[in-house]
């Protein structure tokens, strides 16, 4: 007698199929890189004061800042 399907359950299983990743995507107008290209604009139009306490500053690193930047 053939060995049945209990006897071998995970045998010729696969993985399940999956959509493309970012298929479900609330971005899929393009409306994504709309938003990033405003924040970039945005971080770039940051006056020099503000960019100097910006959390990110080279300082809190213990990295030299170069005169006058």
């Amino acid at each position: 007698m053939p060995p049945s399907v209990l006897d071998r359950p995970f045998v010729e299983v696969g993985a399940a199929p999956h959509c493309p990743a970012g298929h479900f995507s609330p971005y899929s107008d393009g409306e994504k890189d709309a938003f990033a290209e405003d924040f970039a604009n945005l971080q770039r139009c940051r006056t020099d004061a503000e960019a100097a306490a910006s959390r990110f500053s080279p300082s809190l690193y213990g990295e030299k800042v170069p005169a006058g930047g």
